[in-house]
């Protein structure tokens, strides 16, 4: 039988079809409109050449189901992750709409202009990390009166001026690092600007208040994963448990209301290193996204416990062995992206049993063996398994495996 062939071009439209074959959630129409006229501004300004922000179609009233959006349980969008997408222009005054956001992650890209003043109005922010731009002007006074704000980090851009002295911003020294123990972290990031040299990023160090022994189980298992990879960039510095007992008030880590955590988002940030058994751990996790790094070693089996998970994404990465078939224990799955790694062996039929699998990518790897076409598996494109030399379709006689 002839191998499945298609391009990794047919492959990435399939995985753009998210979208289509998500339903949209019943939400409330006011906040619906308001959130996406909020993103909708933010990519009207915003030239996107790789196409980051394609899903981001109005004429979905959910923004919930565009990439790079975090919503809560009644729909309202809480995180914004547009980290390193080459994105260019200015940020909307439109996203001081958002008033439920709570992370608004959009570091080295190439954002020009002024930091909107009307983002001081997102009175549930959490986290702001614009480092990395082309940003310029002053810190604007605003961002003093977000009473919710611990991380906060505008180095490497062309911002002027002075650094506030009142609302968030007092006590922030002007030294090149200073630290408090279980109260604030401030550290000095030069920018390219001379005429400015202070503090730009605040990481306030709580205590955790979710239950111990659930707290104790995500600080463990993410602790895990980090001393098991390498991270030129420090996209992990913060994951730090000497320092915040809470795993929420990490970067790149959402949590749910009972700070249990439901979301990595560790794209794009070049590490290298396995993927660390503890993380099957994470009995709340919802969606893992760690695609377009350089993990190497195996996908632990333990991923099979996390009953939980609606998104699974390793693609882009050097990972090898076969697929474990206790992913095919997770029910709640929708989205599985392997695709260009090393993988070996057959697809488990496992697999075709997931009653509620989407989008599923198996593309450019070492796969062999038949495809199984039952169940969930029936209606994956042929460009989902393209580029497997030794893996077959259909036919009388497959090769063994």
């Amino acid at each position: 039988m002839a191998p499945v062939a298609a391009t990794r071009t047919a492959s990435l439209a399939a995985a753009a079809l998210i979208v289509a074959v998500v339903a949209a959630s019943s939400l409330e129409p006011a906040a619906a409109n308001r959130d996406a006229d909020a993103l909708t501004a933010l990519r009207n300004g915003l030239k996107d050449p790789d196409g980051a922000l394609a899903s981001w179609d109005p004429s979905l009233v959910n923004p919930c189901t565009w990439f790079h959006v975090t919503c809560d349980g009644s729909n309202r969008v809480i995180r914004l992750d547009l980290a390193k997408q080459r994105l260019s222009g200015p940020l909307a005054p439109e996203l001081g709409q958002l008033d439920q956001l709570q992370f608004l992650e959009i570091y080295e890209n190439n954002i020009q202009d002024r930091i909107p003043s009307e983002l001081g109005g997102l009175a549930n922010l959490v986290g702001l990390d614009l480092h990395g731009n082309r940003i310029s002007g002053p810190i604007p006074l605003a961002l003093g009166n977000i009473q919710s704000l611990k991380l906060l980090d505008l180095s490497s851009n062309d911002l002027c001026g002075t650094i506030p002295t009142s609302g968030a911003f007092k006590g922030i020294p002007a030294s090149r690092s200073h630290s408090r123990p279980h109260h604030t972290m401030a550290r000095i990031a030069a920018t390219r600007t001379p005429w400015v040299a202070a503090a730009v990023l605040i990481v306030a160090m709580v205590a955790a208040s979710s239950k111990p022994a659930a707290a104790n189980k995500d600080v463990d298992a993410l602790t895990a994963l980090r001393k098991g990879l390498s991270d030129p960039d420090g996209a992990l510095a913060s994951w730090d448990p000497r320092l915040a007992t809470d795993p929420c008030e990490w970067f790149h880590v959402t949590c749910d209301g009972a700070n249990r955590v439901t979301r990595l988002d560790l794209a794009k940030h070049r590490l290298s290193g396995t993927l660390a058994p503890e993380l099957g751990q994470l009995d709340q996790l919802q969606y893992m996204e760690i695609y377009g790094n350089n993990i190497q070693g195996q996908i632990p089996s333990e991923l099979g416990g996390l009953t939980n998970l609606v998104s699974l994404d390793l693609q882009d990465n050097s990972i090898s062995g076969p697929i474990p078939a206790t992913l095919g224990n997770i029910k709640s799955l929708k989205f599985l992206r392997v695709s260009h790694n090393r993988l070996t062996g057959p697809i488990p039929r496992e697999l075709a049993g997931l009653p509620n699998l989407r989008v599923a990518d198996f593309s450019s790897n070492n796969l062999c063996g038949a495809i199984p076409a039952t169940g969930a598996l029936k209606t994956v494109p042929p460009s989902s398994f393209a580029n497997n030399p030794r893996l077959h379709q259909g036919g009388a006689y497959v090769p063994s495996c």
